[in-house]
């Protein structure tokens, strides 16, 4: 009972109180001692109702009092250990930025260098009317830059029948799992079954069909539960979108 007797002086009353009514134990047996030691200790004092019920709410109140100050007492723990961190976390980052203004100033003396270089050796050149072309590192970075944004904004025609497969096959999945979740609520077997229609919106005729209406009703073999059915619900399909997006909304068929 470490906590407790760090916080023994606020249980002074409490003890004052177990000696007036004449109960032969202190405020620490009443919180500190174990369930089945504490029982046997106060079946052997012959207490009261009174008496019983006192140690009962005395014994709960320490109790949560010392939980309570146990749970402060982990949360300023954590409170100084993630501080810890916060302060190992701000130092590397100091480090980092730190290096990284050290390269960058590396590498603006290296252009430097590179420039002046680079002029010295033109100037000769031109005195031996030699045409040879020396590199220049602008030019270089921006030709990479070029190259770099025709090979992001040019897809070839591989990736772009993968990626429609790959929409298909998404669409497909889950056109299936909303059909399932639809229907299979109103079957009480172990082996459910679902009776849909997969529809494919290759072409115009499915999306015309039925005044734009993908029809996601079972067959007619289903069971009634002795009370009304709701209309099965439809998903109504709209292409007018510009970003190419299909937007999938429920509407529930005419009883």
């Amino acid at each position: 009972m470490d906590d407790f007797g760090k916080h023994a002086s606020s249980y002074q009353l409490d003890q004052e109180i177990l000696d007036a009514r004449g109960i032969n134990m202190t405020v620490e047996d009443v919180a500190g001692l174990p369930t089945c030691k504490y029982t046997e200790r106060v079946q052997s004092l012959k207490l009261n109702e009174d008496d019983l019920a006192f140690l009962k709410g005395l014994r709960r109140r320490i109790k949560n009092r010392l939980a309570s100050q146990n749970s402060r007492r982990r949360s300023m723990e954590h409170l100084r250990r993630l501080t810890r961190e916060l302060r190992a976390v701000r130092a590397c980052r100091d480090d980092a930025l730190s290096e990284r203004r050290t390269l960058i100033e590396t590498r603006t003396e290296l252009r430097r260098r590179f420039t002046l270089l680079r002029t010295h050796v033109l100037q000769i050149l031109r005195e031996r009317s030699d045409p040879t072309e020396v590199p220049d590192i602008e030019q270089d970075r921006e030709s990479q830059k070029v190259n770099s944004i025709k090979n992001n904004t040019v897809p070839s025609l591989e990736s772009l029948r993968d990626s429609i497969q790959t929409d298909r096959q998404i669409f497909e999945c889950r056109l299936d799992k909303l059909v399932q979740q639809s229907v299979n609520h109103m079957y009480k077997e172990k082996e459910r079954r679902v009776f849909a229609k997969t529809i494919f919106l290759d072409g115009k005729k499915a999306l015309e069909e039925n005044d734009g209406v993908l029809n996601l009703c079972i067959k007619e073999k289903r069971r009634s539960h002795g009370r009304k059915q709701l209309a099965p619900r439809r998903v109504t399909c709209y292409e007018d979108n510009e970003d190419g997006v299909l937007d999938l909304k429920i509407k529930k068929e005419n009883q």
